[in-house]
């Protein structure tokens, strides 16, 4: 079981950073199926502008993939803000690439995910941002 540190601020009656910390803690917990559960059947992530992955199989699939490639994976809090409207959570994601057919390098990488929710308080999509050369340099992708 992997901690979660939040640095934020509660909202003093805002549900969206009790959803946003349960979305941290299933990201680190090492279960996608707990991440999927957080998006609305037809829900969806899309990370650096690239194609969506739709519906809870397609995001459960995202989170799969990520926790395969990092067994270690921990995900921290950096910063909840609600502004205007935006759900935006500022996170910190540490791992080693230790999964199948990884380049054992570990990562440190920061960004933020931008939430909306459905009337029943799910994710109806999320949209993931962090700076993928850094990411790619971390894990020697860009020598190849």
């Amino acid at each position: 079981f992997f901690s979660s540190r939040r640095r934020h601020t509660r909202l003093q009656g805002d549900w969206s950073s009790d959803v946003c910390s349960s979305d941290l803690d299933a990201w680190s917990s090492q279960h996608p199926e707990a991440v999927a559960e957080m998006f609305a059947e037809d829900g969806s992530i899309v990370i650096n502008d690239g194609e969506p992955a739709t519906g809870r199989a397609a995001v459960r699939e995202v989170a799969c993939e990520f926790m395969v490639a990092f067994p270690d994976m921990e995900i921290t809090c950096d910063e909840f803000v609600v502004e205007g409207g935006v759900h935006r959570w500022y996170w910190t994601m540490k791992g080693t690439n230790t999964g199948p057919g990884g380049c054992g390098r570990p990562i440190l990488i920061s960004g933020f995910e931008e939430l909306e929710f459905d009337t029943a308080g799910l994710i109806k999509i999320a949209r993931g941002h962090f700076d993928q050369d850094d990411w790619d340099r971390q894990l020697g992708t860009d020598e190849m």
